[in-house]
């Protein structure tokens, strides 16, 4: 139902243009029998009682039909658009057509019995300014003798030029008039022509003179002349009588509506509001009665704070919006609110302009509309909030969730799309703000809103694989590793890795024992594949809201990054970039890894069984490579392995055996081919197995072998060693670099010699340092790890940085680093420094401490020793 089925709107309002505003008195002196102005019933009829427009009524009555000494001057005073001249206009048919103003006294109890013969002047200055206000009073008088002073006339010429009339002044506009005076000689003889006149009017027994003038500012000329005599203040001051202006002029049966008439309409809008906890209080339910068919807020808004703020000129402007809105929802609306002003339209887009000259918020909240448009309820609470934030003023801008709710909701609508649609605008509107309690619209942008908005046209596919090369390269640190998607992409980029190296494989869930056993089937070199998987196995990273979201904030950062030249906007998209990506680390780290160690099993449905070994906190690939070694498959279980299958590998070359190794699933997994090769050595010197080589055959102590001539050598089972029968042997000129770990007896020169068991160099002891963030952090620990061993030799140093360095400045960075890049930019750092030789405890901490220093970066050690320097054996 309609407000229309109670309420008659006026035909103009209806019309194409809607509502003219605007009180022409030229229309009065060019006789435009259509216009307003000059049709006094209709005029009559659109004009509301005002107290303003009482009072004139009553001291005009007062004035000429009592023998009681009254002021001759009435001073309307008000801005553009508050009624000065629609108060002039009708002061003016009061005495020129009574018998058309008499039905409308009567209507509103008014009595105001005027002269007949009264002599009316009714002028507008800014449409005929003029230098000589007397010349003009003088010449609608007919006093030709004096119509061409060229002086301010004295008051006796005066009196002379009115004789026994009655003369009633109407000026409009007449501090425009006033200050369009070029000389100042002039202007001052008409601000103290003024003066006398208006000193006239109060003086005159018989009331000869009255005079109604309007200006902006009495405090300026000629107001402040004006001022100076007794006088009737019209300053429009009442903003009730706003609100009953606009009303009446909108619906011309206003005055006659009553409070049952309304009832109906606003209770069911009362009622579904407080079924939804949304506050209706006494003062505004009887508020709201007293604006329909309006909501209190809008006229609040457009009639109270649009003033204040200087947006709107009066109830003129305020008019123009409301008949405009009226006219484009009359036939389908109960009641108007906020809402109903629409940045759809470009009618109310136009009127909205009024209140902001620069466009500038409207042009914030259409992108956000345009943006959002497909939320259902985002145009009315956008338009909701502009118009708040238009007329703001001083108060607190915008509105709060009550007052929008009761804007935006009506009966019969979910309340969770609202409660939807703020909550998208919160966080997709890139000016829709919210703060204390308030929304509003501001020209600052939120980033985060740009981003969260650019982000809804990031492919959901790029997206994943951002989020999956971000934890393949940055948390995982192995840019090699293959993440699992699909068995065909898996098994592809899989055969495009070296099948020697050990292959690293990341899931991003766990996966089932047939995918699995797909997985492996073919590829060569299987038992060198480590298949890591989630820790949580309800973890699923390829099926992850949260990590997806992150992953499309960032790629919208970067893509908006480029978009913009301010930097502190960039530096902010791209703090927001690196926080979302760091939250996309921070899930999959939590996820956590196991190691998925797959062995043949024919009763399986597979074919493999899985065993789950924990890797603890690893996340890395150096943490989980150094949980295989230590924790998972160590050298002692490799031996073991060995040893169980000694019939098995008799008569293979370690090399053979390698390969063995590297292809059976099931295999105990070595991290580094050293390993391999210290479990052989160590099983022949405890004479569990032979090795022979044809530069040496060796059973129940150390081979004289190289790594490569150690590769060639064939396992036998255990045999008498006859270099072990004597108190000397004889070995095999073996040239050896400064600080190898290859185990051999010859002297430096290569010359043969003799040397005793004994005099064999014992095998080097490696020492590992956890990560440090500094090098004097990376000094301490060194010398921590040295400790036990106070005078041993380092044989060799390998020192390895990894630093991953954001937002620097490349030309503090060494030219060898940066070459000839110049300017800000991002680096990581990955460097492995090796050095050879017989190093003292001082010299290797001394060494780490003049490392070259990083912010940010992961400092480690691996030493080489011999500790039988060092008073301790292996």
């Amino acid at each position: 139902m309609s407000f229309t089925h109670i309420l008659k709107i006026r035909p103009e309002v209806l019309k194409k243009g809607g509502i003219e505003g605007i009180i022409d008195i030229e229309n009065l002196r060019a006789q435009n029998v259509k216009a307003i102005e000059n049709r006094p019933e209709d005029f009559f009829d659109l004009t509301y009682p005002t107290s303003d427009v009482c009072t004139v009524v009553q001291q005009l009555q007062q004035r000429f039909n009592s023998t009681e000494k009254s002021a001759g001057l009435f001073l309307l005073e008000g801005f553009k658009g508050s009624g000065k001249s629609h108060l002039e206009l009708l002061i003016y048919h009061l005495f020129k057509n009574p018998m058309a103003a008499q039905p409308w006294l009567e209507k509103h109890n008014l009595v105001c019995q005027l002269p007949q013969d009264a002599i009316i002047l009714i002028h507008k200055f800014t449409d005929f300014p003029l230098d000589s206000i007397w010349e003009l009073i003088f010449s609608y008088l007919g006093a030709t003798n004096h119509r061409n002073l060229n002086h301010q006339p004295n008051l006796d010429e005066f009196r002379q030029a009115l004789g026994n009339r009655r003369l009633v002044l109407i000026f409009d506009e007449l501090e425009r008039g006033i200050q369009s005076i070029a000389n100042d000689s002039i202007r001052q003889q008409n601000l103290a022509f003024l003066q006398m006149i208006s000193e006239e009017a109060l003086r005159s027994e018989n009331a000869a003179v009255t005079i109604i003038a309007s200006v902006y500012d009495s405090r300026k000329e000629p107001g402040a002349t004006l001022k100076r005599v007794p006088r009737i203040d019209v300053k429009f001051s009442n903003t009730d009588d706003r609100q009953r202006i606009v009303l009446h002029r909108l619906f011309s049966n206003y005055l006659d509506l009553q409070k049952a008439d309304v009832e109906p309409f606003i209770q069911s809008y009362v009622n579904f509001w407080k079924r939804h906890q949304i506050e209706v209080t006494e003062p505004y339910l009887d508020a709201f009665y007293a604006s329909f068919p309006f909501t209190p807020e809008l006229l609040e808004q457009v009639l109270l704070r649009a003033q204040i703020s200087g947006g709107f000129q009066g109830p003129r402007s305020a008019l123009g919006l409301l008949g405009t809105v009226v006219r484009l929802n009359h036939a389908k609306s109960d009641i108007i609110t906020t809402a109903h002003l629409s940045l759809e339209d470009q009618e109310l887009r136009n009127r909205l302009s009024d209140l902001d000259p620069n466009q500038k918020l409207l042009q914030c909240a259409q992108n956000d509309l345009r943006d959002l448009r497909q939320v259902p309820m985002a145009s009315e609470i956008i338009a909701s909030v502009l118009v708040a934030t238009l007329t703001m003023g001083t108060r607190l801008p915008g509105l709060n969730e009550q007052q929008l709710a009761r804007q935006v909701l009506k009966p019969g609508d979910d309340i969770n799309k609202y409660y939807g649609a703020l909550k998208a605008l919160e966080k997709l509107g890139t000016y829709f703000q919210h703060q204390e309690g308030n929304y509003f619209f501001d020209q600052q942008e939120k980033p985060n809103a740009r981003i969260e908005y650019r982000s809804l046209r990031i492919p959901a596919d790029q997206a994943l694989d951002y989020a999956l090369n971000a934890w393949k390269n940055q948390l995982f640190q192995d840019s090699r590793a293959v993440v699992y998607r699909s068995l065909e992409q898996a098994k592809t980029e899989l055969s495009a890795l070296n099948k020697n190296d050990l292959r690293m494989m990341l899931s991003p869930r766990r996966l089932q024992a047939e995918e699995r056993a797909r997985l492996f089937y073919g590829v060569e070199n299987r038992n060198q594949i480590i298949l890591l998987e989630p820790k949580d196995e309800h973890f699923n990273g390829l099926d992850h809201a949260d990590i997806l979201k992150w992953a499309q904030r960032s790629l919208a950062a970067q893509e908006l990054i480029s978009t913009v030249a301010d930097s502190d906007r960039k530096r902010q998209y791209e703090r927001i970039g690196r926080e979302d990506t760091s939250y996309i680390l921070d899930c999959f780290k939590r996820a956590g890894l196991v190691f998925i160690w797959l062995q043949p099993d024919p009763t399986e449905k597979s074919g493999m069984a899985a065993e789950i070994e924990s890797l603890g906190t690893a996340v890395n690939r150096d943490q989980v490579l150094k949980q295989l070694q230590e924790n998972i498959f160590p050298r002692q279980r490799l031996e073991e392995h060995l040893l169980a299958r000694l019939d098995e590998i008799v008569g293979k070359t370690v090399r053979e055996i390698d390969a063995e190794y590297k292809r059976t699933l099931g295999f105990p997994i070595y991290v580094a081919y050293t390993t391999l090769l210290t479990a052989i050595k160590n099983l022949c010197q405890q004479g569990h197995l032979g090795i022979t080589h044809e530069n040496d055959q060796a059973c129940g102590r150390l081979p004289i072998l190289s790594a490569e001539e150690l590769a060639y050598a064939r396992i036998e089972r255990p045999f008498e060693d006859v270099r072990l029968k004597g108190d000397l042997i004889q070995s095999k000129p073996i040239r050896t670099e400064p600080g190898s770990s290859e185990i051999g007896g010859t002297a430096l020169d290569g010359e043969k010699r003799m040397v005793r068991p004994d005099e064999f160099a014992p095998e080097l002891l490696s020492i590992r340092t956890g990560g440090a963030e500094s090098p004097a952090k990376l000094q301490q620990e060194v010398a921590q790890k040295l400790n036990d061993f106070p005078n041993c030799q380092v044989a060799l140093i390998q020192f390895y940085i990894l630093a991953q360095l954001e937002q620097i400045d490349f030309s503090t960075l060494p030219a060898a680093v940066r070459g000839g890049l110049t300017g800000a930019g991002a680096i990581t750092v990955d460097i492995a420094i090796k050095k050879n030789g017989a190093f003292s405890k001082a010299q290797v901490e001394q060494l780490a401490e003049n490392l070259p220093l990083y912010q940010n970066a992961h400092y480690r050690a691996e030493l080489k020793i011999n500790p039988k320097t060092g008073g301790i054996q292996p």
